[in-house]
């Protein structure tokens, strides 16, 4: 729950961050995955700098992705001010 999805230019799917969906206060995911709907499978994407949940992702013309706030979820959510660039 609350990761994003982003569609890449050549058809594939990334998800980022998020939180797993029964244990929210477990904290938020760090990893991204990627969906190739050619194969129907997901393969490990990159790590990102900092664990968020509930942020924006945007695809940029270069075909990296834009992560910006969000919130790190734990025993208190904090908000986070932090952005950062992924490759996929």
């Amino acid at each position: 729950a609350g990761h994003s999805l982003t569609l890449l230019p050549d058809g594939r799917v990334l998800a980022s961050g998020g939180v797993h969906p029964v244990q929210v206060g477990s904290g938020a995911y760090s990893t991204t995955e990627i969906f190739d709907p050619a194969t129907n499978t997901w393969s490990p994407g990159p790590d990102l700098s900092e664990a968020r949940t509930n942020h924006s992702a945007t695809l940029l013309p270069d075909g990296r992705v834009l992560l910006i706030g969000g919130i790190s979820p734990g025993s208190q959510f904090i908000p986070l001010t932090s952005m950062e660039f992924i490759t996929p």
